[in-house]
């Protein structure tokens, strides 16, 4: 037995529009995200004598810069969320 379905249906479009409530959200994940780049950067020459001893761990640090373009997508759920936090 076949099924059949019918050629007028069609899946959903996802909402891609940003509200303004996106771009608030997406505004204060950067500004704050902002601030732990400025603060991450002052206390990056602190690290430096670890550095020497364990560079492996220089690369796992790196991924500070990382977070917003991780986490805004996650939340925002809208193309380009990635891309205007970081």
């Amino acid at each position: 037995m076949a099924t059949t379905y019918p050629a007028n249906t069609s899946a959903p479009l996802p909402d891609t529009r940003w509200r303004t409530r996106d771009i608030v959200v997406a505004a204060v994940i950067g500004v704050a995200f902002g601030v732990v780049f400025w603060a991450w950067g002052l206390a990056w020459p602190a690290f430096d004598p670890v550095f020497a001893f364990a560079p492996p761990l220089k690369d796992l640090l790196y991924a500070v810069w990382l977070i917003p373009a991780v986490l805004a997508p996650y939340i925002i759920r809208k193309p380009g969320a990635a891309v205007f936090t970081e």
